[in-house]
């Protein structure tokens, strides 16, 4: 037996009512929960870095980029997009600011401002 057309749009007002009020409880549930689940950060460092390669010009977002190499004070090295001036040579000293997380994982940034005026020897 078909239902009225009545009572099917009703049902499908009610469910569509409920996956959005479902929807709506589990983004709330992330937001609550994703504070626990972010990494914490624990220190900011600066570090004295030597550019150890240089690649290709290129343009990203009309901005000019070099794909940058990095060798770290501890022997390691790291790949960075340098996209403003001073544009890099190998063998320049580069500031980089470390920042520490509680899951052992670093971020390296381009300190631009200490590198410009020479602040970081």
């Amino acid at each position: 037996m078909l239902k009225s057309w009545d009572k099917l749009a009703t049902d499908y007002k009610n469910m569509r009512m409920r996956l959005m009020t479902m929807g709506l409880a589990l983004f709330l549930l992330y937001l609550i929960a994703m504070p626990y689940f972010t990494p914490k950060p624990l220190k900011m460092e600066l570090i004295t870095s030597t550019i150890s390669h240089v690649g290709e010009h290129t343009t990203i977002n009309g901005q000019n980029a070099y794909d940058t190499r990095f060798t770290l004070p501890d022997g390691s090295e790291v790949e960075m997009w340098v996209m403003e001036s001073p544009y890099p040579k190998v063998g320049d000293k580069v500031p980089l600011d470390v920042e520490h997380f509680d899951d052992a994982k670093k971020v390296y940034r381009i300190n631009y401002m200490k590198w410009r005026l020479g602040e970081y020897h």
